[in-house]
């Protein structure tokens, strides 16, 4: 028989591209700033759960470009001056397409972060200028006949899927056991996580948008707050709980990033605090050493289990370590220098050049085991 096709390879540049220029379209309609457009674009292009997730097959992935295209369109019609009414009726096609990627909740968290947001800033009487009498038949189309075929060809089919799947995972008050059930607090690590290596400056960057959020005259602080909070707070309520359920706050967690670099980027930061808060983040890629080596210290990651059963040598599985902590060491000194964009370049080309070293030094002896 003819030999078996090869694997993909580990790491595929266009899928990584692709997700870059989401980033970028919905940051530029969220922010006119673009800096802060494009810091935000490569902040959520570069974190690790948006590039893991470039290499698989779920359905998060998505609802995270629909609810991002839904969101951006809605804020940028409501900010607006004129011609508003193409913007709502794209929000409303791309939450009929959300709706189609992952059930109700792709209609019920944005609807509901448009909803909170409006009523923050006591503007709900703008819900009946959104055009809604064309927008909600038009996502009805497109999200009612696929599920009207599916209830047509599977009698169980309301009862599984928006149920049991969606009421019985998220409620507590379920009759049936939540199928993935984790601590409240498990959202904190996967945030932190997915959003690496960028989230070591989220705290400063919230604590900073917070200060700033009188600045804009149509409120694009708190949207980007009220999108990423009820996000985190909807999902930490839930009994199921996966870290790609969050993955739809990230484009907002990134603007919110993106915004701080931006003012570092033109060394506007007014204080010593805020200075602080982005410099003292650097100090974090130290620790990459000992991580290092306590990992291979321990059994399941040793030297000779590597080899054996990943064919990963130590040399090829440090070097993207190395990328990442030489990187980032460098834009510490940058921003101590006070080159704040050189800065910004080296914390982007320490995640670039680790994925690229991974490819390089770790994928090879990857791809005959995977």
């Amino acid at each position: 028989p003819p030999p078996p096709p090869p694997p993909p390879p580990v790491f595929q540049a266009d899928d990584g591209i692709r997700d870059c220029l989401r980033g970028l379209v919905g940051s530029e309609m969220c922010i006119r700033d673009r800096w802060t457009a494009f810091f935000g674009a490569v902040i959520l292009a570069s974190s690790v759960e948006v590039i893991v997730l470039t290499q698989t097959i779920v359905h998060d992935t998505s609802l995270y470009f629909f609810v991002t295209a839904a969101l951006a369109c809605f804020y940028r019609g409501y900010s607006a001056s004129e011609g508003s009414g193409k913007w709502f009726l794209l929000s409303c096609a791309s939450l009929g397409m959300a709706i189609l990627a992952k059930g109700p909740v792709g209609l019920l968290l944005p609807a509901g972060v448009i909803f909170f947001f409006l009523a923050f800033r006591r503007d709900l009487k703008f819900i009946g200028k959104m055009q809604l009498h064309w927008g909600v038949p038009l996502g009805l189309l497109i999200a009612v006949p696929w599920f009207t075929a599916m209830t047509t060809l599977h009698s169980d089919y309301v009862e599984e899927f928006f149920i049991r799947l969606h009421f019985g995972n998220f409620s507590a008050f379920a009759d049936r056991k939540a199928t993935h059930s984790q601590p409240w607090f498990y959202y904190l690590g996967a945030l932190f996580g997915g959003f690496a290596p960028w989230s070591v400056w989220l705290p400063g960057a919230v604590w900073r948008a917070w200060q700033r959020r009188s600045e804009d005259e149509r409120g694009a602080t708190i949207f980007l707050f009220v999108w990423a909070g009820l996000y985190l707070v909807f999902f930490t309520s839930c009994e199921s709980k996966l870290s790609t359920y969050i993955l739809p706050m990230f484009p907002a967690v990134a603007l919110l990033t993106g915004r701080l670099w931006e003012e570092v980027a033109r060394w506007e930061v007014p204080s010593a605090a805020a200075r602080r808060w982005t410099l003292w983040p650097f100090a974090a890629f130290l620790a990459i050493p000992i991580v290092a080596i306590v990992l291979l210290g321990r059994p399941e990651t040793s030297p000779q289990n590597l080899d054996y059963t990943y064919g990963v040598t130590v040399p090829g599985a440090l070097m993207p370590l190395v990328g990442l902590f030489g990187f980032n060491v460098l834009g510490g000194i940058f921003f101590w220098k006070g080159r704040g964009r050189a800065a910004f370049a080296c914390v982007a080309a320490s995640i670039t050049s680790a994925i690229l070293l991974f490819v390089l030094c770790v994928g090879p002896g990857l791809n005959p085991v995977r």
